[in-house]
């Protein structure tokens, strides 16, 4: 056996080099807001929930954080709405292959008007 110990220093056996995260995709979604319509690509992972999904979707698109409340998620197939997607639902649960996801803002409810006219028209009624 050799007893010869190397002493120099090489520099690129102490280099680390960035691998690119294979989790992390970009997802496409549709903010369909009052008068507008926009597409916004997001670089999310499977273990990401909607939740923050709508928080990059509602940064990105300038949405204060009052609003977001009122920024629903949604997936679209065949120009219908299959189904209203929770907050708390992790990403890898949502069809992205054949359907598109959309991001509506809602408009504000006028819930208060409608209450009291429903109120009234019980009270005739009755």
């Amino acid at each position: 056996m050799c007893k010869h110990v190397n002493v120099n220093f090489e520099p690129f056996m102490y280099l680390s080099v960035p691998l690119p995260n294979g989790a992390v995709r970009q997802l496409e979604v549709v903010l369909v807001r009052p008068g507008s319509r926009l597409r916004y690509r997001l670089n999310l992972t499977p273990v990401d929930t909607v939740g923050k999904l709508k928080t990059k979707l509602c940064a990105q698109a300038g949405i204060s954080m009052d609003i977001s409340d009122r920024v629903k998620i949604v997936e679209v197939y065949n120009h219908h709405i299959s189904r209203k997607v929770e907050d708390f639902t992790p990403l890898h649960y949502l069809k992205t292959d054949c359907q598109t996801i959309y991001a509506i803002q809602t408009l504000p409810c006028r819930c208060r008007h409608r209450r009291t006219t429903i109120r009234r028209y019980r009270r005739r009624r009755l």
